[in-house]
């Protein structure tokens, strides 16, 4: 392929190559974006150095564009909602796809968190551990059972627990 480079703008007229001035390489115009504004309608930086520069710039600017999407956000709240459900609704199959192998990667790392935090409840007598003692073998739900016993709860278990020490400390 000959290129021929003759125009002021750097575009090739003969082989439709447009040099880069940023990598200074000569690539297809499909290399390139768009660019109305253009006399030759692309972008005067090839593709990959625009996503260089974007990501550089990015990194730079992370709390601003944070702010700026966070501010967009609350601005057009139901429009942002909308447009989240619409997305995860058409791309239902891909979610579940994403979602089982992550489930399937991180199984065992998630068993034994699950494990940590239920011990550490049942150490702090925490309130979902008692509700968990108090709904155990009954049709009732956490959320049926008010706080005042959840609390009643919770000292009898500390009752218990405090005999239960000084009993194996007399032995």
């Amino acid at each position: 392929m000959s290129e021929a480079i003759d125009s002021p703008k750097g575009v090739a007229t003969n082989a439709r190559k447009k040099l880069c001035t940023q990598c200074k390489e000569s690539k297809p115009l499909l290399a390139f974006f768009r660019d109305k504004s253009r006399k030759d309608g692309y972008a005067h930086r090839c593709k990959e150095c625009s996503k260089t520069n974007y990501a550089a710039w990015y990194q730079d600017n992370k709390e601003r564009v944070s702010k700026r999407q966070a501010d967009w956000h609350l601005a057009n709240r139901e429009r942002s909602l909308a447009r989240s459900a619409a997305w995860r609704n058409s791309h239902r199959e891909h979610i579940q796809a994403r979602d089982a192998a992550y489930y399937k990667a991180h199984q065992q790392q998630k068993r034994e968190s699950s494990r940590a935090r239920s011990k550490q409840g049942a150490e702090q007598l925490s309130d979902t551990y008692v509700r968990q003692v108090l709904t155990d073998g009954t049709s009732l739900r956490y959320r049926d059972v008010p706080q005042s016993l959840v609390d009643a709860k919770r000292e009898h278990l500390r009752v218990i627990r405090a005999l239960s020490i000084k009993d194996t400390s007399n032995e």
